[in-house]
């Protein structure tokens, strides 16, 4: 019975190659500090626990959910407030009507 030689050196290669290339997304992933923003971002409802929307008088959300919606052919999805440089903004993810997902950033105060 005849046994065909199995050439496994190129597969071998390919996934250590791969396990390389993934151990290093891994890593540097782990490495890199999440941004200022990432980390200071709140749902609208740990902002009214903690006062942020009366202490900064920050707008309407339903407002600024409208417009957005409007301006934008979506429904907002996702609503945080986050912490910039400009002060406090409303970080929305505007799923649209042709399937897409955008971001958008509007002052909150």
């Amino acid at each position: 019975m005849m046994f065909k030689r199995l050439h496994l050196r190129p597969v071998i290669v390919a996934a250590g190659a791969l396990l390389a290339l993934l151990t290093g997304l891994v890593a540097s992933a782990v490495a890199k500090p999440a941004t200022a923003q990432e980390r200071s971002c709140v749902s609208w409802s740990e902002a009214r626990t903690l006062g942020l929307i009366d202490k900064f008088k920050l707008r309407p959300a339903k407002e600024i959910k409208a417009r957005v919606e409007a301006r934008y052919g979506g429904k907002v999805v996702s609503f945080v407030i986050c912490e910039s440089p400009g002060g406090l903004t409303y970080k929305m993810a505007v799923f649209k009507d042709n399937g897409n997902v955008t971001f958008v950033m509007e002052p909150a105060e």
